[in-house]
């Protein structure tokens, strides 16, 4: 709103933000401390193996990242395909992402069960560690409707939240089963569970290290 270029645009998104149910956790000060914690831990492993993975896929007009969080493998999307978007439900996490200067690239605070882009469909969806933020049977058939070739998910499986957690949870052998249930190949050799070395550095005496399980599949691209 307030970088609406005159007095009609930002009375027009006043509004609509008005009818927008009220959310307290995308702007809590954790979700704040979840911004530093991801900006300290970019050289992990786990991120040059998705590199290195996605990086072997062909370009797409369209790339979607579920969970993006302040942008860090979106931006590398944007390298070489042609317009990517990424949605995340973290106020501040978007707020960090929208500082790179790539022109074919964009954010929105969104929620990924009910996402802005209505039937548009993607070349490739991606979704990093957000299966235990979002229900994983409601948001693979979110991912299944929106891609027209492959996704890329991956988790640790950490449901230990508790009343944060998801109500039904899903592990490595239920993922694979539920993505081939949709019309989905595994490729990449991820037909097995991997256990990719995820470190996130809370502070400078804390730290989590996540075993994190990826999967690339593919659909019919017509």
């Amino acid at each position: 709103m307030n970088q609406a270029k005159n007095q009609k645009l930002k009375s027009f998104v006043k509004r609509s933000l008005k009818k927008i149910d009220k959310r307290i956790a995308d702007t809590s000060p954790i979700e704040k401390r979840w911004v530093t914690t991801y900006k300290n831990s970019l050289k992990s492993k786990f991120y040059n193996h998705v590199k290195n993975s996605i990086k072997k896929l062909s370009q797409s007009n369209l790339v979607l990242e579920h969970g993006c969080s302040i942008g860090h493998i979106t931006q590398y999307l944007a390298q070489k395909h042609v317009i990517v978007f990424g949605i995340d439900q973290s106020f501040f996490a978007i707020s960090e992402a929208k500082k790179n200067d790539f022109k074919n690239l964009d954010y929105f605070v969104a929620n990924s069960l009910k996402p802005p882009f209505g039937k548009t469909k993607f070349g490739i969806v991606v979704g990093l560690n957000v299966l235990e933020l979002i229900e994983p049977l409601d948001f693979l058939n979110v991912v299944s409707s929106q891609v027209r070739g492959t996704v890329v998910i991956s988790d640790p499986y950490d449901f230990e939240r508790g009343k944060e957690s998801v109500k039904q949870r899903i592990d490595s052998k239920s993922l694979r089963a539920e993505l081939i249930k949709l019309g989905f190949t595994l490729m990449q050799n991820t037909t097995r569970p991997s256990f990719l070395p995820w470190k996130l550095n809370i502070n400078s005496r804390l730290s989590l290290h996540y075993k994190v399980d990826l999967i690339i599949a593919k659909n019919a691209t017509t």
